[in-house]
């Protein structure tokens, strides 16, 4: 599994409505950063209501995976 730390930065580029992401960034602490992606914007915007109990700061972004630079 993913060894995912309070501290961590998390990217996800398919966040579509936060379903994986809401258990991964669970594991994120207040000093943790999230950081969603997706093309839909209705689908972020549920996303965002998924999220809302995750302790990290969380970041949300209307763009494809396909955009994002390494």
């Amino acid at each position: 599994g993913l060894d995912i730390q309070p501290t961590d930065v998390l990217v996800d580029g398919t966040l579509g409505m936060a379903g994986h992401a809401k258990v991964l960034a669970a594991r994120l602490g207040a000093n943790g950063v999230f950081v969603g992606i997706d093309h839909d914007s209705r689908a972020l915007k549920i996303a965002q209501e998924h999220m809302i109990h995750v302790s990290a700061h969380c970041v949300y972004a209307e763009s494809s995976f396909e955009d994002m630079v390494a």
